[in-house]
């Protein structure tokens, strides 16, 4: 039975690596600092092809992993490259 605390699509066994990648990805957007992009990627990654995880939601963490992917390849920020967070919610 799910709890009346996870947000719908979510499972429990999901929810620590979700508040980290969030987390690390306002770190990143805040600082502007790369260190976290392969981090982010990976936990991306591991979301988009989680089988506890809704269709819906492991779809829009595909789109994130390419998004961030495209970060770690380049080895700078989002605002390095004059990125927005609101450009990436457009495509999903």
């Amino acid at each position: 039975m799910a709890s009346a605390n996870v947000p719908i699509g979510v499972s429990e066994d999901t929810q620590p690596i979700i508040s980290l990648t969030l987390c690390m990805m306002s770190c990143v957007l805040q600082t502007g600092s790369a260190f976290y992009l392969p981090s982010i990627a990976d936990n991306l990654a591991i979301l988009a092809d989680h089988p506890h995880l809704d269709a819906n939601f492991r779809r829009v963490c595909h789109r994130l992993w390419e998004h961030w992917e495209t970060h770690v390849n380049s080895n700078s920020s989002p605002l390095a490259m004059g990125d927005c967070a609101g450009s990436l919610a457009t495509r999903c």
